[in-house]
């Protein structure tokens, strides 16, 4: 009890008070990251060892925004009760609380992307792979098991389920989240990750894009819940 007792401080305490850069809801602010990402891509030593007077303005006003909605994010969103919600707010299925807190489309080129593609094939010519990043608590006294499918569904009714993955850093869909923790688990590899989120995989084609907004559905107690993704 005692060791419970004091998890659940150390997450409330963490939830309050640490500031969570990729638990975006704004538009603005996801532009802001991947601009930050491709940059620091692009010229990872010269920015690093740049003064902040040396580094172009729109870099500097990336910055700025994510710097800013770190502040706003570590206060939280929430939508008690509502299984209709966006991108970083969360949602309560019986016992645990989703939140999708980044999602993009991934590049198997890319060394952080191929991480997440562990034993994907190549995309279908015309589609490419989608990631769901989640961070999914339990703060009831029982275990509980997570939901055991992920789709996504267009403008145009077409659906897109989860695709099975052997990446460290998925989501173990249909997995148990034991009492009074979270998935990613704490200093797990996919929480200590760049996104700090388990992701749930897809594969879309093209039209996808074309046919938003796209909606994650999650099933569960109550559910299912419904996410509109920020694409």
């Amino acid at each position: 009890m005692e060791r419970r007792a004091s998890k659940r401080a150390y997450l409330t305490l963490r939830a309050a008070s640490k500031a969570r850069p990729f638990a975006i809801e704004r538009r603005a602010s996801k532009r802001a990251y991947l601009t930050l990402r491709a940059a620091s891509r692009a010229r990872p030593f010269a920015i690093a060892g740049a003064s902040p007077r040396k580094l172009p303005l729109p870099l500097l006003a990336a910055l700025a925004l994510v710097a800013a909605t770190a502040i706003l994010s570590a206060c939280g969103y929430s939508s008690e009760g509502d299984t209709s919600v966006v991108e970083g707010q969360s949602v309560t299925l019986g016992e645990l609380k989703y939140n999708v807190v980044f999602s993009r489309y991934l590049n198997p080129a890319d060394s952080e992307d191929s991480a997440y593609l562990v034993g994907q094939p190549p995309p279908a010519k015309g589609s490419s792979y989608f990631g769901v990043f989640l961070l999914v608590q339990n703060e009831s006294e029982e275990a509980q098991t997570l939901a055991g499918s992920f789709t996504i569904e267009d403008s145009d009714e077409q659906r897109y389920d989860a695709l099975p993955t052997e990446s460290l850093y998925a989501l173990p869909i249909g997995g148990e989240v034991e009492p009074q923790e979270q998935i990613p688990v704490l200093d797990s590899t996919p929480q200590q990750g760049p996104i700090e989120g388990s992701v749930v995989l897809f594969e879309l084609p093209s039209s996808a894009s074309e046919n938003r907004p796209l909606t994650l559905e999650i099933p569960g107690p109550g559910g299912p819940a419904e996410v509109k993704i920020d694409l």
